[in-house]
């Protein structure tokens, strides 16, 4: 029986398979990838509402950075040591204390741009009142007014360190000294006309810790007595008044003291302190005219901000520096000498 179906080609054995091509899905894969780590990034940078570099303080709030405060973790310090000897675990310096104690480190040296800011930051000459606050609890106001306090007495300056905190106050637990009696007593005694200062451990710093809670620490600092008390502080002969106050946004203890005195600095915790409650705590400060030098940005990491490149080199000064060898004698020409018969 005739048939019209011929062979035309021969079939052939494929050498590789048609599907799945391994290699374009590699790449749709690294490109599909690629591009929505990118989206993510860029997505979850959006959602970030928190301050994180000086130039954003200055475009938020409209006030300019007075210093950056690298973050302590990095350096290894206030991290337990243990001890090999069966004795206590030893700790690195307190970062509240870390100028005092570790002078060299480069947070000390932050907080010593710091104390050159705020000294020029005013024409006619540097604040004689200074507070330090911050938007909400927790940004590290009272290391930065301790520090503070302490670089400007390391220059000869009479440094008063008062702890106007009267909610939640902790220079006396830092200091180890008593809080029975303070300023919270003497804005509420009638007898007593000014608390009196505790010496610290450094030398040309003295105290004043806030006294037991009151029920209305609003009202006491609102008060006429806590004006005659601040006239009394520099009648004393102090150069410098540090003011350790409340956070501004949950209490209006800060913005009635902020009016009382001749500079505010800010502390913003970087990364944490949103934009919003840096700007709110800015209109705050500035309806009652408050003098606001500038923020200082708290606990910043200088690994990821090249905009701080100075802190990324090891010590300029200090232990880092190891003193050269002295070089090594040469030996003495070796003199050949004449045997003589």
């Amino acid at each position: 029986m005739a048939s019209n179906v011929r062979i035309v080609d021969v079939a052939e054995v494929p050498n590789r398979p048609s599907s799945p091509k391994v290699a374009l899905n590699i790449l749709l894969s690294l490109v599909t990838g690629l591009g929505l780590g990118v989206g993510l990034a860029f997505f979850f940078e959006y959602l970030d509402k928190s301050v994180k570099t000086p130039e954003e303080i200055l475009q938020v709030g409209g006030i300019p950075a007075i210093g950056v405060v690298p973050a302590m973790r990095p350096d290894g310090a206030g991290l337990r040591v243990i001890r090999t000897d069966g004795g206590e675990p030893a700790r690195g310096p307190l970062v509240e204390l870390i100028s005092h104690e570790d002078p060299k480190s480069k947070i000390s040296e932050a907080f010593r741009e710091v104390r050159t800011a705020l000294l020029v930051s005013q024409a006619g000459g540097p604040p004689k009142t200074i507070l330090i606050t911050s938007a909400c609890p927790g940004e590290g106001k009272t290391a930065i007014a301790i520090n503070l306090a302490i670089t400007l007495a390391q220059i000869g300056r009479r440094v008063l360190l008062v702890d106007a905190d009267l909610r939640r106050p902790r220079i006396h637990r830092i200091f180890q000294i008593g809080n029975g009696h303070g300023l919270s007593t003497c804005l509420s005694a009638s007898d007593l006309l000014w608390p009196e200062p505790l010496k610290s451990p450094i030398q040309r710093l003295d105290l004043i810790p806030s006294g037991p809670m009151p029920p209305n620490p609003a009202d006491l600092l609102d008060s006429d007595r806590f004006a005659r008390v601040q006239t009394e502080f520099l009648e004393q002969g102090y150069d410098h008044i540090i003011y350790d106050s409340p956070p501004v946004l949950p209490v209006a203890d800060p913005v009635i003291m902020a009016a009382r005195v001749d500079a505010v600095a800010l502390v913003v915790l970087a990364g944490v302190t949103s934009r919003d409650a840096l700007a709110h705590v800015v209109r705050r400060l500035q309806q009652v005219k408050a003098r606001a030098v500038g923020a200082i940005l708290n606990r910043a990491d200088l690994s990821s901000q090249s905009y701080y490149y100075g802190y990324s080199y090891k010590r300029y000064y200090g232990d880092d520096d190891k003193p050269e060898a002295p070089p090594a004698a040469s030996p003495e020409p070796r003199r050949d000498r004449t045997v003589r018969a």
